[in-house]
This record gives structure tokens, sequence and C-alpha cells, in this order.
């Protein structure tokens, strides 16, 4: 691949949209065909993966739904109709303060596959409009709940009214809701006052880069692109011989006679000599055999 197709993991400053993240990254590589990985909100702070060139960027439905790692504060004894403290803000007095080991058997109701409501003030359609469209002029609409997953909700501190949670979660899940929510189960109210990013899916805080320190490295030896080989070193490889790799070209499926162990619609990368990704391929089991379907081809 060349320069213009790979990764940037991104550390999103708070009060920048991730629309106006990927216009930065955009300018900086000179780059039209960018696009994120999943949004964080202009409050959040924390790892947004940002994916550059042409080939990079019809990648990101394999990258997006990757694990989410998050670390929240959660602020009890209060409400807001955003969830969050940018919204219009209410304190409810609690008849009991919550005990430590409540908050955290509360956290851990969130676990698993739940149905959440996402925040009025979403960027999510009802009708086809935005919900915050609605929220901005004032009128309520019904929002549907939706299915996510919750991998892990773990206590980190608590110090009422502040509470340090750590939670991983599948894309598309709202820790605004979860921070409403808990304060619902807790009968004291709640609201989430400060977000951070620490992982989504390869992608850790530890090796993000500020749009500052883009800037200045783009223009140095210094390794800040994230190639899509290593983004996507979670999935299996294969490297077939030439043959084969002209059928990839083309999109055409093929057998693979090799020993891997692959599961019926596993999907795998597809290597061409050079061990760039090629294609995206999906496992077939056909009785003993395993057929590999090009889902993806990057030419």
């Amino acid at each position: 691949m060349t320069r213009t197709n790979f990764f940037i993991n991104l550390l999103k400053p708070s009060g920048m949209t991730s629309h106006d993240a990927v216009n930065s990254i955009r300018k900086i590589f000179s780059e039209k065909k960018t696009g994120h990985l999943g949004t964080l909100d202009p409050g959040a702070v924390g790892v947004l993966p940002i994916a550059v060139g042409s080939h990079a960027t019809r990648l990101i439905e394999y990258l997006q739904a990757k694990i989410k790692g998050y670390r929240a504060e959660f602020t009890l004894g209060k409400v807001s109709d955003t969830d969050d403290l940018y919204g219009n803000i209410t304190t409810i007095e609690p008849q009991i303060i919550p005990t430590e080991e409540a908050v955290k058997n509360a956290l851990k109701e969130f676990e698993g596959e739940i149905l959440q409501t996402p925040p009025a003030s979403s960027a999510i359609q009802i009708n086809g409009v935005r919900l915050y469209k609605y929220f901005r002029k004032g009128i309520d609409v019904e929002i549907p709940k939706r299915k996510v997953t919750i991998y892990s909700a773990k206590l980190v501190k608590y110090d009422y009214p502040k509470v340090i949670a750590d939670i991983e979660c599948q894309e598309g899940t709202y820790i605004r809701s979860i921070a409403s929510d808990l304060g619902k189960k807790l009968n004291c109210g709640g609201l989430m006052s400060f977000l951070i990013r620490y992982k989504s899916g390869q992608f850790h805080i530890s090796n993000a880069f500020s749009i500052e320190e883009l800037k200045l490295y783009s223009k140095t030896d210094k390794k800040i692109f994230v190639t899509i080989s290593e983004a996507m070193s979670d999935y299996p490889d294969i490297m077939p011989n030439e043959q084969i790799i002209e059928k990839v070209k083309n999109g055409n499926e093929f057998y693979w006679e090799n020993k891997e162990q692959f599961a019926n619609g596993q999907l795998l990368k597809i290597l061409d000599q050079n061990k760039d990704v090629l294609a995206i391929g999906k496992v077939s089991i056909e009785q003993d055999k395993t057929k590999i379907k090009c889902e993806k081809v990057l030419l």
C-alpha cells in the first residue's frame, strides 16, 4: 500500500466534533478520502481512529464494530436533558446516598445485551431527521430502545457524588444513557460529567497523537501511520500464490487447501506477495473443502 492508505490514531480533544477531526486530518495529509471509525461526542476526549485513503476508508466497516473502551465520570444527584453537563441540569437531593457496594452492583447490571434508549440530543435518525434537531426545536418524539452489548462495567472509584467507571462495549452504545440509567437504578439521578475513550479495537490511547503532534510529525520520519495490516492485526491472513491472486483481483472465489482451521463465515485478510492487504475474504466450509469468497477487493 502507498503512504496514502493508512490509519491515524487521533487523540481527539474536548470541544472538537468527530466531523471536524476528520477535516483536520484531511488537511494535514492532503487526502480527500478520509473517515472516522466511530463518533466521539464533542465534549469527550480520547481515541478517534481515522482512515486515510480510498483503500483504508473502504475497510471502515470491518473496524468500527470493534470493542470500544471508556473511562467515564458520572455525577450522581443531578440530571440533565442531554444526560451530560451540556444540557439543562436539575439537582436532586437523594433520600439515601448510595453505598459503594450499591454502585458496584448497579453497574454490574448493565453487563450483557441490554435495551438502551439513546439521548434525546443524539445523532440517530427518527423519520429521516437527526434526534438533536428535534431536541433543539423542543419537539418531543418517541425514541425506540436499541439493543447494545456491554462487555464489562467496572467501578474504578466512588466518592459521592462522583463515580469513575471503566466500560467496554460495542459500537453504538451511549455512555450518557448509562449515566442516566445508573442514576435511576440508584434512585438519585445521574449524568455523565466526563468521558475518555481509551481504546477502539486495535487502537489504544497509549499510542495516540494530538492534532498538533500530527502536524509536526507529518513532516518527519516519526511513525505516526498505522498500516492496514496493523489496524486489522486481529484478523487471520493468508498469502496465496500468484495464480490465485489473479482470481482475487477479479473478485473471484477460490479454494484454500492449506491446513489452517478456519470457521465457517470467518473473515480474513488476503495478502499479496508484498504482504499488503489485497482483499477481505469470507470463509465458506463445503464438506471437507474451504472456499474463500472475496468480500472486498482493494484495487
